[in-house]
């Protein structure tokens, strides 16, 4: 028994390794995600520590939102960019009022079950966007002045575009003492969310199928 719990407990540390000295972002999840040649449509959620809905967007940067090809970053199906100042906040959302290039609506809202937790929604339309003939696992990311987020991969199938399964939850680990869980999220999650894949690795442990074994070559 004990060298099966030296390697777990080996294991885990080298987890932790990876993910600390990754260059990593936020992590997050995938609610729904669904895509056309002209229209998108998300539903997911971000983890930051003291992350609101109101504090989320902040000038000058404003958000940017990417859907991305999760077994190579490089190739973006769809992206926007939008000021801060085309968002307000009132009462318990923070939404966008319009005026700009992107046409469609988003909401921010605090989640409800999960601490230093946005949801996020988006519905695009007249979008440009790429990628569409076949499935694919997709990924989203999101960038503002406080850092980049991304989220676990979404499995992706085709027919009329793209419809996507949710994610794992992300839920950061314990010791970092923030977005817990208010109640017991639903199974699985992820600790690693918000690391980058590493496409040239056989194996990527945010990839369940492409391992045996869940070692962690993402960097």
């Amino acid at each position: 028994m004990r060298p099966i719990a030296m390697l777990a407990t080996g294991f885990v540390l080298s987890l932790r390794l990876t993910a600390a000295a990754a260059p990593d972002c936020d992590g997050g999840r995938v609610y729904s995600l669904r895509l056309r040649p002209d229209r998108v449509r998300f539903h997911g959620s971000f983890t930051r520590r003291g992350v609101t809905h109101a504090t989320l967007v902040t000038a000058p940067g404003g958000l940017r939102l990417e859907v991305f090809d999760a077994d190579d970053p490089a190739v973006v199906l769809y992206a926007t960019t939008i000021p801060a100042n085309q968002f307000a906040t009132s009462g318990q959302a923070t939404r966008y009022t319009g005026g700009g290039a992107f046409h469609g609506a988003i909401t921010l809202r605090n989640s409800g079950r999960q601490r230093d937790t946005v949801r996020i929604s988006v519905q695009a339309i007249r979008a440009a966007v790429t990628g569409l003939g076949g499935a694919r696992d997709l990924r989203v990311r999101v960038v503002t002045d406080g850092g980049c987020g991304r989220t676990c991969v979404a499995a992706c199938t085709a027919g009329n575009g793209l419809a996507c399964r949710p994610s794992v939850a992300y839920v950061p680990f314990a010791d970092e003492q923030f977005g817990a869980y208010v109640s017991r999220p639903g199974r699985p999650v992820s600790s690693l969310c918000g690391l980058e894949i590493d496409a040239a690795s056989p194996c990527d442990f945010l990839v369940e199928e492409r391992c045996i074994l869940p070692y962690p070559s993402s960097r």
